[in-house]
Order: C-alpha cells, then sequence, then structure tokens
C-alpha cells in the first residue's frame, strides 16, 4: 500500500484542482485506516476488515465505499466527522488505486525471481526511501504537519476508535525523525513514478468523491 506521505500528497493534490488546501480532518481521516496498526494484537484480517477488504482481489473499491460513507452523512454528523470520513474513503481510494497500477507492476517484474519475503522487503526499502525524499522535499509538508497536529481524532465505529487514530497520527508525525534513512536509489518505486502517481490517484480519488457526494444530495 501507499506510504503515508504519499496518501497526504495526494490529499494536498486533490484540492489543489481547486485552488484550496485540505482541512485537518480530511488529512486525518486520509491516513487513518492503517491506524489498525496500534491496536494490539491486530492481525491482517484486521486491516481488511478497516479497509473494507479492498485488498482482496476481484473486490471493486468503488462499488463498497459509497456504503461505508452513507451511513455517516445520513446520521447528524458534524462536519469535522464527514470530512474524516471522506478522508477516510480517499485513503481507500488511493490505496486501490496503487494496487491496480505500480504494486502490481512491481510484483509482475520481480515475482518471477524473488521470494514473497525478498518482494516485501525490497518493497519497503524502496518506499520508506520515497517517504523520507518526501517528507524532506515537499513545500506542503511543514504546513500539512500542522494541519494533521490540530485535528481532532474521532472515533470510526465500528473500524477504529479516536484512541487509535489518534496514536498512528503520532506515528506517522515522527516516523521520520525516529527512522533511519538507508542509502538506495530505488529501481521499481523511483520518484518519477511516485510523481505521477500522485497526480494521477488525484484525479481518481476527486472523480469518485464528487460521484459520492453528488449520490448522496438524492
Amino acid at each position: 500500500m501507499p506510504s503515508q506521505m504519499v496518501h497526504l500528497a495526494v490529499a494536498v493534490k486533490l484540492y489543489e484542482y481547486d485552488k484550496e488546501e485540505p482541512g485537518p480532518s480530511f488529512l486525518l481521516g486520509s491516513v487513518a485506516p492503517d491506524a489498525i496498526h496500534m491496536r494490539p494484537g491486530s492481525n491482517r484480517e484486521d486491516k481488511k476488515r478497516t479497509h473494507l477488504g479492498i485488498t482482496q482481489s476481484g473486490v471493486d473499491a468503488d462499488g463498497i465505499i459509497p456504503g461505508f460513507v452513507r451511513p455517516y452523512f445520513e446520521a447528524e454528523s458534524t462536519e469535522d466527522v464527514r470530512q474524516t470520513i471522506l478522508g477516510y474513503a480517499a485513503h481507500l481510494l488511493t490505496d486501490y488505486y496503487w494496487l491496480q497500477t505500480l504494486n502490481r507492476e512491481y510484483v509482475d517484474a520481480v515475482a518471477p525471481r524473488l521470494s514473497k519475503e525478498e518482494i516485501r522487503t525490497l518493497y519497503y526499502r524502496e518506499t520508506d526511501k520515497n517517504e523520507f525524499r518526501l517528507y524532506r522535499e515537499a513545500p506542503w509538508r511543514p504546513r500539512i504537519w500542522d494541519l494533521l497536529r490540530a485535528a481532532r481524532a474521532l472515533d470510526v465505529a465500528p473500524y477504529l476508535t479516536a484512541k487509535e487514530i489518534s496514536l498512528w497520527r503520532e506515528r506517522v508525525l515522527t516516523w521520520p525523525e525516529v527512522n533511519q534513512e538507508q542509502d538506495v536509489v530505488p529501481e521499481y518505486f523511483t520518484p518519477v513514478k511516485i510523481e505521477r502517481f500522485i497526480n494521477e490517484a488525484a484525479a481518481y480519488v476527486k472523480h469518485h468523491l464528487a460521484e459520492y457526494r453528488e449520490a448522496l444530495r438524492k
């Protein structure tokens, strides 16, 4: 799945279309699904649940996500709740697009010669390198860090608690400071490919979120 910096970059880019910036709740929602890692004893099945099963082959994310969004909008929810949920949906759409594009290209390229563990190790080595690069070079990063810190964590019931989401936010904010950058030159997840993915994913997410909003008005 894309790194947290990529998810935040997609959030920034999709708002840039309208010359705006994402709000704190949308930003926190856009990293929230991975907060399952903060739950003691969580496993892959738990992550599948918080990601609505989109990691499974044959699942159509756009066919599932509207049903996830609607109950939160039909309830008497606050704008913070709605923005958190839209950010959450943006995360899932970005994950889905990643699986269909860069991740599929990567697996197809290396699967014939690497074991599953080697595929995983190389994947994280290259995506972590991009995480550090974006942290250092993205001009929006300091501002987005401030907004993310300001966001009020909310429960996304029945999937995640506010505490889990808040703990994950702290992990996202501090990860580049507590981990060591490796001397790696990405071969498969190059900066050019990552930047292209961010642009394409933002357009994909923006299109589908607009569809969801329109459907919710009916």
